[in-house]
């Protein structure tokens, strides 16, 4: 049971990584590379930024999850 527990907690820890660098690089790509001819320039940079916003946020949150945790098993030992 903690063998399942454990890889589920480590592949979940891998795909929140993931999806962070996803958030934050194509917050970037609609910022400086990638201009759609349909999407006005201000819809455009109002996406970016709003997704390397909530990109920060995972990160934070993703962060203070993981702090926890290891502070969690630090006091089991």
């Amino acid at each position: 049971m903690t063998t399942q527990k454990s890889l589920a907690s480590g592949i979940r820890f891998y795909i929140n990584l993931l999806m962070i660098a996803l958030y934050a690089i194509a917050g970037l790509i609609l910022l400086f590379f990638w201009s759609p001819e349909n999407l006005p320039s201000f819809n455009r940079t109002v996406i970016g930024i709003a997704l390397l916003i909530y990109s920060l946020y995972r990160f934070r949150r993703f962060y203070r999850k993981t702090k926890t945790a290891s502070e969690e098993t630090d006091d089991q030992v």
